[in-house]
């Protein structure tokens, strides 16, 4: 059975904010919520007919799509659910009491630009029957604490870009049910702007997610997620990204919680083919996603030592049995000579360019001097990769 935080709202304060007009049980002003999706601006967006003083009300609930440019400040609590999305995209929003998102049903607010503060209680994301998100895209927020998944339901926060802040004066905490997903536009800081807080404190279950959306990362990209004064407490239960991508979470810079890519998908898949030879058969590897500006780059391993090797590239390839093996980038529109190290691998890498058009297939393949073998030549397997 779920019980509520005694810290935060009694259970007949709680009954009482979906209530319009009337006066909360925390005393003040009456209670205002939305009636339609509108402006913050616009009186027909509320149940009361007139554009709420956030000074005046005493609690504030939006359950419609609406985007606030200039609400003003005040000591109202507010609440954001059944569904809806509050933008903020100018202005400052100021309800420095209560801030619930996820009330009631799903509850987004979306900071754009402007400014968002809550300094006299803690942020809740997700709290009673919604999960709660809040999306830091641009603008200033600054608030007294943030939990996140913490309470009674899902929470989400999305950090996207560089342009938006968000400072908390005490504890980011994500919780059991928790999500932090950091949504970089770029490689390092210009990509990225971290969460300033004093403490951070991952609980059991927290999870910390990369979206790689608007930005394809390499291997090696990373980003300060959190600055902190105090301590970091725990570590994610989980992290998650896109299929093929592998992410560390690293906390051994003091004042600092970072993010790093070790490993993104490849575009290329294994059309086998190889022929053994001397040193077993040569294994070919492709890496990189092939997106415009990347780097690409194939790995050859297994094969003869300091041998002279010849790959093969080709765009609409036969496949045929050869060398006792299959050969499958033939006919190909360019062949390169190399010799294998001492080890019999050799790697190479470029930056794919722009321009190639989405779908276009590219097949590669070696064909390695192996002088123990009777055709004097093997294989290696095939690889063929897609531009998206």
């Amino acid at each position: 059975m779920k019980t509520l935080p005694n810290t935060l709202l009694s259970l007949t304060a709680l009954a009482a904010l979906s209530a319009p007009g009337l006066a909360s049980p925390l005393g003040g002003g009456p209670s205002d919520q939305t009636a339609q999706a509108g402006p913050w601006t616009d009186p027909d967006t509320w149940q009361s007919g007139v554009v709420p003083s956030l000074a005046a009300a005493t609690q504030i609930t939006v359950r419609h799509d609406v985007e606030s440019a200039a609400a003003g400040q005040g000591g109202a609590n507010m609440i954001v659910g059944a569904g809806a999305t509050l933008t903020i995209s100018a202005g400052d929003l100021t309800p420095q009491f209560l801030l619930l998102i996820g009330f009631q049903g799903d509850g987004t607010i979306d900071v754009t630009g402007g400014q968002l503060t809550s300094v006299l209680d803690a942020t809740e994301l997700g709290y009673v029957d919604g999960t709660g998100i809040l999306q830091v895209r641009g603008g200033d927020v600054d608030l007294l604490g943030l939990r996140i998944g913490d309470t009674l339901d899902a929470g989400r926060l999305l950090m996207e870009g560089s342009t938006g802040s968000l400072e908390i004066t005490n504890t980011l905490r994500v919780g059991e049910q928790g999500t932090f997903t950091v949504r970089p536009t770029a490689d390092g800081a210009s990509g990225l702007a971290p969460v300033i807080c004093d403490r951070v404190n991952y609980r059991p279950g927290s999870v910390l997610e990369l979206d790689t959306s608007l930005y394809t990362p390499e291997v090696g990209d990373s980003w300060e997620i959190a600055h902190y004064t105090t301590s970091v407490t725990n570590t994610p239960t989980t992290l998650t990204a896109p299929e093929g991508y592998t992410i560390v979470e690293e906390q051994s810079t003091p004042g600092v919680v970072r993010l790093t890519v070790t490993e993104v998908p490849s575009a290329f898949v294994d059309l086998g083919g190889g022929s053994p030879g001397a040193a077993g058969t040569p294994v070919l590897e492709g890496l990189g996603t092939l997106v415009a500006g990347t780097s690409v780059g194939i790995e050859l391993s297994s094969a003869p030592a300091s041998a002279p090797v010849l790959a093969w590239l080709a765009l609409a390839p036969t496949s045929f049995a050869a060398l006792g093996g299959t050969v499958h980038a033939f006919p190909y529109i360019n062949q390169l000579f190399f010799t294998t190290g001492a080890a019999g691998e050799l790697s190479l890498a470029t930056t794919w360019p722009a321009g190639v058009p989405p779908g276009t297939e590219l097949t590669i393949q070696f064909i390695c001097q192996d002088l123990s073998v009777p055709d004097g030549l093997v294989l290696s397997n095939g690889i063929r990769g897609v531009a998206p």
